[in-house]
């Protein structure tokens, strides 16, 4: 089977002008070789392989339960665990799998790049709710929560309004940058409806 990068180069060659004859002279292939590769859609492959069965696999729930009561913890202890609810694996297959498991952790971490902002630059808001069952004459009516964090001191104030309208959006506004004291250059909203029309636009 042919290589995918002597594909590759075979299928560059020829549209660099050259012709049959000299490709399979230059990489050594006949000219049969090159005219079915040239004809070919693409390069034929294995495709990935299937993940082995491992004597992990019904564990790793649990594993995942003992991680997150214990981040910190060994692979060793974490298969003495194991043993006692049924687990007949050596401590190499744990220890593997906890190996994975954080090196995954910290690339996640390290995807994430936290975001700095100047005082008084950036605000943020968005809605929580509705929350039923704290009015106690109509625990079925859901309250809405409506929150406003400042970017660089992540202060946060929260106000209780009736509605998503938009009258109601404005005055949360206005009341959360009164109890702030002033307000910030730029507010950042998440695409309320109550803010941006069925096309994108904001009002």
């Amino acid at each position: 089977m042919v290589r995918q990068e002597v594909w590759m180069d075979v299928k560059l060659m020829h549209r660099q002008g050259y012709s049959v004859r000299r490709i399979a002279r230059m990489t050594g292939m006949s000219r049969v070789t090159v005219r079915r590769i040239l004809s070919a859609p693409a390069p034929k492959g294995y495709g990935p392989r299937r993940p082995r069965p491992s004597k992990l696999d019904p564990h790793v729930p649990r594993l995942e339960g003992l991680l997150g009561e214990r981040p910190r913890a060994t692979a060793s202890w974490l298969h003495r665990q194991l043993v006692p609810e049924g687990f007949g694996g050596c401590d190499e297959l744990v220890k593997r799998w906890v190996h994975v498991r954080r090196r995954e952790e910290r690339a996640r971490a390290r995807a994430c790049v936290r975001f700095e902002t100047a005082p008084g630059l950036e605000s943020q808001f968005d809605w929580k709710g509705p929350v039923k069952g704290l009015i106690a004459t109509a625990p079925e009516l859901g309250v809405h929560f409506f929150r406003l964090v400042l970017a660089w001191s992540r202060a946060r104030w929260t106000l209780v309004v009736p509605d998503l309208k938009l009258p109601a959006t404005l005055a949360a506004v206005g009341g959360a940058f009164e109890q702030a004291g002033g307000v910030t250059h730029r507010l950042v909203l998440d695409n309320p409806k109550t803010c941006v029309s069925p096309l994108g636009e904001v009002h």
